[in-house]
């Protein structure tokens, strides 16, 4: 009896996946990438009339009517939000007698951007259209934005040496790039090593009688740079205000005008941090 509230949802997310072995460049070489593309839309209507409400004596008869909920009203709200991540890369492992080796080299770009669109109407002369276009000129907004929720690109690589099973190295690149920085600071390069011994392939540890119970040990030390962005975007740029109706006067009404908001921050960047550690894993035979 008072109009309803709709919505739809409209959701597609997809991914293609590919592996290519490249043994004619070299064994153990290969090729592999994915590309992922999610979209998501969300239309929203509701449409608001007012209803009757009825005052009855004790014998049920109506002494009555009241017309509440104020007047006719319709809103529209449409939005999309769309991503799209590609992520390539190349693949190496080798093994050579007691030696092996693996890498990788990696490409990844992520975006995300997103539309939105608000109308709102209430001078309606009747109730029988649900339309924006079917009401009057008077008691109407409409708005709408354009979002840029996220860009990042990366490049990432990893280089592993194993000898004997034994002796472990390990060193690893990124160099990330995030929207929330200035063009001339927007990338960060961060590097890490490490070094692990496998304790428990030692003949000496093997041939203990007392370690029977342990199965693995290794101990593992690393260390290297870790990046943050997690800034509020966009303080690098200036920053304007739209204010509505405080503006020059046309025709007798207030038109928006814009102010100047915020000083930027050129020199906003990366936090680097260290990160070291070392650890020691073990893992004992269930007795």
């Amino acid at each position: 009896n008072s109009g309803y509230d709709k919505k739809q949802h409209n959701i597609f997310q997809s991914t293609l996946f590919f592996e290519q072995a490249l043994p004619f460049i070299t064994s153990g070489l290969s090729l592999r990438g994915n590309v992922s593309y999610f979209n998501q839309q969300l239309f929203s209507k509701t449409f608001f009339t007012p209803y009757p409400l009825y005052d009855e004596d004790a014998n049920a008869a109506v002494t009555n009517v009241k017309v509440v909920g104020g007047v006719t009203s319709l809103t529209e709200i449409y939005s999309q939000t769309n991503n799209l991540t590609y992520n390539f890369s190349l693949n190496y492992a080798k093994s050579f007698g007691r030696n092996e080796i693996s890498g990788m080299l990696l490409y990844e770009q992520y975006s995300s951007k997103g539309d939105s669109l608000y109308a709102r109407k209430q001078d309606f002369s009747t109730n029988i259209k649900d339309e924006l276009f079917a009401s009057g000129p008077a008691n109407q907004s409409i708005t709408g934005t354009g979002l840029l929720h996220d860009a990042r690109r990366s490049v990432v690589g990893r280089v592993n040496y194993a000898l004997k099973e034994k002796y472990l190295l390990e060193a690893t690149f990124r160099y990330d790039g995030s929207y929330r920085f200035p063009q001339n600071k927007r990338f960060g390069f961060f590097p890490a090593f490490s070094a692990g011994w496998r304790i428990s392939e030692e003949d000496f540890f093997k041939n203990a009688t007392a370690l029977k119970a342990i199965s693995s040990l290794k101990i593992r030390a690393s260390k290297g740079l870790i990046g943050n962005d997690r800034v509020n975007a966009y303080q690098f740029t200036d920053a304007y205000s739209i204010i509505a109706g405080s503006g020059p006067i046309v025709n007798g009404q207030a038109l928006p005008f814009v102010r100047y908001g915020v000083y930027p921050n050129p020199n906003i960047t990366w936090e680097k941090q260290d990160n070291t550690n070392i650890g020691l894993d073990a893992l004992f035979f269930d007795s």
